[in-house]
């Protein structure tokens, strides 16, 4: 920096060259040098950041960065803008002060105003940016200062790299820690950060704005009147409008929340059944943006509601978990007729209130009121925020008229600092409206160059989750800038997709008929832009043979033979004998189920299960950390004498030969729902599982032939496990195969006695010791497989028990 001083003083004694030599000009020159001197060396302390922004600036446009936003800042005084890049740091740079005045000559004349140099950069004609001084090249030995150093030599040309697996981020549910996965999902490392995130520090010397304070509502308990508040509650402002509604109906008070997601205030007229954006980020109490400042915490805005039970308003200050009584009944403006009181109607003397119909005093009824007038609609006060003044508004008339609170939502901005002469940059000099790019002026005024704003690439869109055989489906998309052309590539075999690009869609179609190699799919998508920029995103599918089962209400358990209860008469002339064999915990009762949902048609094959233990790294113990206790086993090895299941040969689980599309044994409760997760579905509540089971027919032991009996010619009842959908002939009116023998298969609940006292729409047991497991298998008699038995274990790994897989459109 010295050595730029010297310069700097040294152009300043060239500023005053004259025609004619003159020594006394000399001498005032070399006099007050040293004064300019300590004045360039404070002016130095000034503005070297914003000659290191400078060189920031140019650095970026030689490396081709871009520039992916702009923000402004009024403190610390004089103000100026933050810069952030896609690549690069961010560059501060800060607005000019006034110059100062030259000092006054020794020949006693006034001495012309001093000058403060104009420090530039200009770029030459071999494309290079060079220091300038007041317009004029910087020379240093007779060549000029460059701006950034000398670009080296290129590299040689290195060797074609592996092709690259984008790291996946997730967030562990259980220890709310962001962890990375460079293995497309297989194992996952932890970040060792919370997803909440650190406390962010705060803008260079930034002071903070007044927190804003949200607007708070009240009813006044004893004038039953709307009342607002602007200072957390130390005063209250009546606003005049009652707290009843149209007819009488209670007032609905306005509800206000922070979105957890987005951190943006959100307003609810209708008791937080829906809410509507107010576009304002909430500011935390005690947020102050001092340098190196922590982030204050969220501010929670307190909610109001009338207790359904006790009609008495009720205050919550954490986002509705707990709710504080205020001990104000809600205001109940009926209309007095049908006996009802009118507006200050009293009672008959000594009698009691008419309303309840209750006797006088002394035993006589009290008489009525006379007929109350209806109440006029009562209307809830709304509030804004001014998107110009930045003021909080309140409406009286639903939104046709604001008025101004004159509160500002959040602290006044701060005033820019003053343009003046030891400015690097010109004032207002960097202009950012332009689309494309951010254009940088000098304080010359007339030097200007601009570094291209980062246009975003890509694609939203859900996963499109499952498909039954030759389902296509149509996925739609939003694109991000200024996206030109979409390919997929690598599909699997047999799946096709194409592109819409006039209504934003795609459709992907799934195989005919599925197989080993295609019943997972995952595929490439490229996105470009116009100007031959690329990114990849990864679209996954997943393939089983499926059957939807209808949504509605069906008859669950098995009949006791009493017939009581089970019609809406109290006596069902459809009633039967009881089944035989059925047991205690199999109460009839109806249940309805209110969504549709898609079951795999067989039970979860040996080969689907070990694609699934092999996809996420299970070893030869079967075992998963993750799952239940830390390490319940997932898989097993077969046992010697029933070689039925999987094998771990050489570092992959394999199917026992000839076994693959035999359904999968040994397998935990724990095993089955992480499959389940993996393949993008969940396994069947119980209910699910019955409806599904008896495809229809109802007070019948079975769900396949005529209802009543089961043999060992229409499901597999004997000696071992055999392929899915063997019985051919016996797939139930759903299209469901095995429902009935061959392995049991797990359920999503957990087992209650007593499941007839469950919810009966969508019911699932949430509490208990042991898991549920249906339908019988193999190795039991036929009155097991009924479609009402019910067994349960506690994470059995059994050599009987399987499980299938539930998707919901």
């Amino acid at each position: 920096m010295k050595r730029f001083l010297n310069i700097l003083a040294l152009a300043l004694l060239m500023l005053g060259g004259c025609s004619e030599y003159d020594d006394s000009i000399l001498e005032n020159k070399v006099n007050n040098l040293e004064n300019r001197v300590a004045t360039l060396e404070q002016w130095a302390t000034t503005v070297n950041s914003n000659i290191t922004a400078l060189q920031n600036l140019v650095s970026a446009l030689q490396d081709m960065d871009y520039v992916t936003g702009v923000t402004s800042f009024a403190s610390p005084a004089p103000g100026g803008y933050i810069i952030s890049f896609l690549k690069s740091e961010n560059v501060t740079i800060f607005n000019g002060n006034d110059g100062k005045d030259g000092a006054n000559g020794n020949d006693g004349n006034d001495g012309r105003d001093g000058e403060s140099p104009q420090i530039s950069v200009k770029q030459d004609t071999d494309g290079v940016y060079y220091w300038t001084l007041n317009g004029e090249w910087i020379l240093v030995d007779g060549n000029k200062m460059r701006v950034t150093g000398e670009r080296g030599a290129d590299g040689s040309a290195g060797q074609n790299g592996q092709n690259g697996i984008t790291p996946q981020l997730r967030i562990n549910s259980g220890t709310n820690i962001w962890e990375v996965s460079y293995d497309e999902g297989k194992t996952w490392i932890s970040l060792g950060v919370t997803a909440t995130g650190a406390k962010g520090q705060d803008g260079q010397n930034g002071q903070d704005g007044q927190n804003g304070l949200s607007p708070q509502l009240r009813v006044n308990s004893g004038t039953g009147i709307w009342e607002v508040s602007y200072n957390n509650g130390s005063t209250w402002t009546s606003l005049g409008v009652a707290a009843t509604g149209a007819s009488g109906q209670d007032g609905l008070s306005p509800q206000l929340r922070i979105n957890s997601g987005t951190g943006i205030w959100e307003v609810s007229y209708n008791n937080g059944s829906t809410w509507i954006s107010l576009g304002v980020r909430a500011t935390g109490a005690n947020g102050q943006d001092g340098q190196n400042g922590q982030d204050g915490q969220n501010g929670l805005t307190p909610q109001l509601r009338v207790n359904s039970g006790t009609n008495i308003w009720e205050v919550s200050y954490n986002n509705g978990n707990t709710w504080i009584s205020l001990g104000v009944t809600g205001i109940n403006g009926n209309d007095g007729q049908d006996g009802r009181d009118g507006q200050n109607g009293q009672d008959g003397q000594n009698g009691q209130d008419g309303l309840n119909g209750q006797d006088g005093q002394n035993g006589q009824d009290g008489q009525d009121g006379q007929n109350g007038r209806d109440g006029q609609d009562g209307i809830s006060p709304q509030i804004r925020i001014n998107p110009d003044t930045n003021e909080w508004e309140i409406s009286y008339s639903n939104g046709d008229f604001w008025e101004s609170t004159e509160i500002k939502a959040t602290g006044a901005k701060g005033d820019a600092g003053d343009s003046g002469g030891n400015a690097v940059f010109a004032a207002n000099g960097v202009d950012y409206s332009n689309p494309d790019y951010v254009e940088f002026t000098l304080a010359d005024g007339n030097t200007k160059f601009k570094v291209p704003k980062y246009r975003k690439l890509g694609l939203n869109f859900e996963q499109p989750g499952t498909f039954a055989a030759g389902e296509p489906k149509i996925i739609g998309y939003a694109p991000e800038g200024d996206v030109a052309v979409i390919r997929f590539i690598d599909m699997p075999p047999g799946w096709k997709a194409s592109v819409d690009y006039s209504s934003h869609t795609f459709t992907i179609t799934a195989p005919a008929t599925f197989n080993s190699d295609n019943r997972r799919g995952e595929a490439i998508i490229l996105i470009s832009d116009n100007d031959q920029n690329m990114i990849m995103r990864t679209i996954h599918f997943f393939a089983f043979e499926m059957v939807l089962i209808p949504k509605g209400t069906f008859l669950m358990g098995s009949s006791d033979g009493s017939a009581v209860g089970v019609g809406t008469s109290g006596t069902d002339p459809n009633a039967t004998a009881a089944e035989p064999n059925r047991r205690s915990d199999e109460t009839q009762h109806r249940v309805t189920l209110t969504k549709d949902y898609w079951m795999t048609k067989y039970p979860i094959t040996n080969a689907q299960y070990a694609e699934f233990l092999n996809s996420v790294g299970i070893d030869n113990s079967g075992a998963r950390s993750d799952i239940q206790d830390g390490e319940t086993l997932i898989m097993t090895s077969s046992d010697t004498g029933h070689d039925w299941g999987l094998h771990y040969n050489g570092n992959v689980w394999e199917p026992a030969a000839s076994y693959e599309n035999h359904p999968v044994i040994y397998v935990s409760w724990s095993g089955a729902k992480a499959y389940a997760e993996w393949a993008g579905g969940d396994l069947p509540t119980e209910a699910q599982w019955e409806r599904a089971a008896r495809g229809g027919i109802e007070n019948m032991p079975f769900g396949i032939g005529d209802g009543e009996t089961l043999t060992s010619t229409m499901a597999n009842l004997d000696g071992h496990t055999t392929a899915v959908g063997a019985y051919s002939d016996y797939a139930n009116a759903y299209g469901l195969y095995d429902m009935h023998g061959n392995v049991w298969e797990w359920c999503l609940d957990w087992y209650t006695d007593n499941y007839a006292s469950l919810p009966s729409t969508d019911p699932v047991g949430i509490t208990g010791s042991a898991r549920l497991y249906r339908g019988g298998s193999w190795f039991d008699n036929a009155w097991f497989c009924r479609s009402a038995f019910r067994n349960n274990e506690n994470y059995s790994l059994a050599r009987n028990i399987g499980f299938r897989v539930v998707f919901y459109p």
